[in-house]
């Protein structure tokens, strides 16, 4: 539930700084160097959205929605560092079964799932990328005065 609501989050973000991208560099999605560039340029935008709102206490507008946290494994709020850590092996867990893809074949997409399939046989739930960075989402149902 929360990462389609996160994605629709993500799209506005990636509509809004895409376009800024465009109107001041006058790129039209043509191949090259500038394709790269973008690309690059969009990793970083989703990049500092995630470790300001993972790091410090703070939480994504999703995160707060569905009384999500996220959090060190002793229930420590992350520092910038190690929700940077996390936004970039989550998004390797992403970008390499692609790149693999495009060398080896589509066989390569299967590998997509497997973070988030960690989290089935996961005793907390984590996924991969959550086990290597020592963090974790937690429920916080709202306190009842």
């Amino acid at each position: 539930m929360s990462a389609g609501y996160e994605g629709v989050v993500l799209f506005a973000l990636v509509v809004f700084f895409g376009y800024a991208f465009s109107a001041i560099t006058q790129y039209r999605g043509e191949a090259g160097i500038m394709r790269h560039v973008f690309q690059v340029y969009l990793a970083l935008v989703c990049g500092a959205y995630f470790t300001w709102f993972w790091s410090a206490g703070r939480r994504t507008l999703p995160m707060k929605t569905i009384d999500l946290k996220l959090v060190d494994v002793s229930g420590m709020p992350l520092s910038a560092v190690r929700a940077a850590c996390r936004y970039i092996l989550a998004l390797a867990f992403l970008v390499v079964p692609v790149l693999i893809a495009q060398r080896a074949g589509l066989w390569a997409l299967a590998l997509l799932p497997v973070s988030w399939l960690w989290a089935v046989f996961d005793r907390q739930r984590c996924t991969a990328y959550d086990r290597i960075t020592g963090t974790r989402l937690v429920f916080t149902p709202p306190s009842r005065a």
